[in-house]
């Protein structure tokens, strides 16, 4: 009987009900720029890519050396909302002349080849993917086919507010551009089933008519509808473990860690090998969700430079007594200590092997800086800032991590 009179309310006062506009939220423009460049002789490969952004206006350059010795050049950019993306594309020919020898070498000219054609091949792919993580709160998918300049894909993603954004776009041929459709939906999405939700409606009159419809259906099953309690869904703790090892004698380059956590609780251990000879070992963990994080550091080994010194000491002072009767009397000589100084940094990245991680560091004297992160296998970043201040303060390290969106 009460569910009916609430029902019997709810008609009555469809009609009248004050109208609500939906929030609006107002979009940034992006703003950004980055770049980026590689140089290994010892595994041949040269490229290098700078772009900046400002709204839609957007400029960059890619540019990579190919086998045959030209670098390709490929300079691109987006006007404005509606031109598209348009890119250029120019490649030059590396050539070597021996001028310390023109002067004297004979003439022989060179035999005649023709420059290398390449038949541009039509892109041609399809992809899709989906990721639904209750417990770190994210839900996204994106589908994706090309043919030639023909292509067509759709991308969407559950927003915080429990609306959906679908992003579906185009190309339809190398001159229309890039065309992007933008929906929001209130409901949240299926990623595994790729269910389309439904659309608000706009019209606040045919949204009064529907809860009306509700209404009368609820007055109609209030009396026989079975109880159903709401489904609940237990948090479960973070657990995982995981190890890896690196060693490039030729980079010069050796570390490794591992990490275990079931919930709060974390144990692991970081080491790696020092250019003076040692190996630094960090050892940490979490107790609960109260304790905070633990680090110990260590050393193992004893510094090449400084056993190389010994040894040079150990060999002047020999010397100084063989010659000890004869020679003439001199000091001696000082060696003024010069504060360490330097600063590095370093980068990995390989999709193929599932690995990225970077570190840099910056000292003068006792004062060093540095930084250390490492992509975990949970999509997370390990981040360690590390800092000594002085002779004394000794090391002090923050760890924390971030998650890609």
């Amino acid at each position: 009987t009460f569910i009916a009179l609430i029902a019997l309310v709810a008609v009555a006062f469809a009609d009248n009900a004050p109208y609500r506009p939906a929030p609006s939220y107002k979009e940034q423009p992006a703003a950004y720029q980055y770049q980026y460049a590689v140089a290994d002789d010892y595994a041949g490969v040269n490229f290098a890519q700078n772009e900046a952004r400002d709204g839609y206006a957007t400029n960059g350059e890619y540019r990579v050396a190919l086998p045959d010795g030209r670098t390709q050049i490929v300079t691109y950019n987006v006007a404005d909302a509606y031109s598209g993306y348009v890119a250029d594309t120019f490649i030059t020919l590396l050539a070597l002349v021996a001028i310390a020898l023109a002067d004297n070498a004979p003439y022989r000219p060179a035999p005649y080849s023709p420059a290398p054609t390449y038949k541009e091949e039509p892109a041609a792919y399809q992809y899709q993917y989906a990721v639904a993580d209750d417990y770190a709160g994210v839900n996204f998918a994106q589908n994706e086919a090309r043919d030639g300049y023909a292509t067509n894909g759709e991308y969407r993603v559950a927003l915080p507010d429990g609306r959906t954004q679908i992003v579906t776009y185009n190309v339809a041929d190398a001159y229309s551009g890039y065309v992007a459709d933008i929906d929001l939906f209130h409901q949240p999405f299926n990623t595994n089933k790729m269910q389309v939700c439904s659309k608000v409606e706009k019209d606040n009159h045919s949204s009064q008519t529907f809860i009306a419809f509700l209404a009368l259906a609820a007055v109609a099953l209030a009396d026989n509808a079975p109880y159903k309690p709401a489904p609940s869904y237990k948090e479960q703790p973070a657990a995982y473990q995981y190890q890896y090892a690196v060693a490039d004698d030729y980079a010069g380059v050796n570390f490794a860690q591992n990490e275990a956590r079931d919930g709060y609780a974390t144990n692991g251990e970081y080491r790696v090998a020092l250019p003076d000879g040692r190996t630094q070992i960090v050892t940490y963990n979490v107790g609960d969700a109260y304790s905070g994080y633990v680090a110990d550091v260590r050393y193992e080994g004893e510094p090449k430079t400084f056993i190389a010194f010994q040894t040079f000491i150990a060999f002047l002072a020999l010397a100084a007594v063989v010659l000890a009767d004869n020679a003439p009397y001199k000091p001696a000589p000082s060696y003024k200590e010069q504060p360490a100084a330097y600063q590095y940094q370093y980068a990995v990245a390989d999709d193929y092997a599932g690995v990225n991680f970077g570190q840099n560091e910056a000292r003068d004297g006792y004062a060093t800086n540095g930084e250390y992160r490492v992509a975990l296998p949970d999509g997370r970043t390990q981040i360690v800032t590390y800092n000594v201040a002085d002779a004394y303060s000794g090391y002090v390290a923050d760890v924390r991590y971030e998650r890609e969106t």
